[in-house]
């Protein structure tokens, strides 16, 4: 990623202490809002990671144009629900 970004966590529905671990001080925890969430994608150049079925039903509420950048390889304990990083769109 860009590291001039601010990464974002959107926390609905995981289990995101391992990604904590991993990024440690540089992530950010974004309300468990769809609203803060789009706003965020909306107003800014930030990236976010969060859970690939979240991030479907948030599409299916709002017509923003953004398209995951990474998908991971894991899927979750229930193998579900894959992790993905996404940018916002400063307009």
């Amino acid at each position: 990623y860009d590291s001039s970004g601010t990464i974002y966590v959107f926390p609905k529905g995981l289990d995101y202490s391992s990604i904590f671990f991993y990024g440690g001080n540089d992530l950010r925890l974004l309300p468990e809002d769809d609203d803060a969430l789009m706003k965020k994608l909306a107003a800014s150049e930030d990236y976010v990671i969060m859970g690939e079925r979240e991030w479907r039903e948030v599409l299916a509420r709002w017509s923003l144009s953004v398209s995951p950048l990474l998908r991971s390889k894991g899927t979750g304990p229930a193998r579900d629900n894959a992790l993905i990083l996404v940018r916002g769109v400063k307009s």
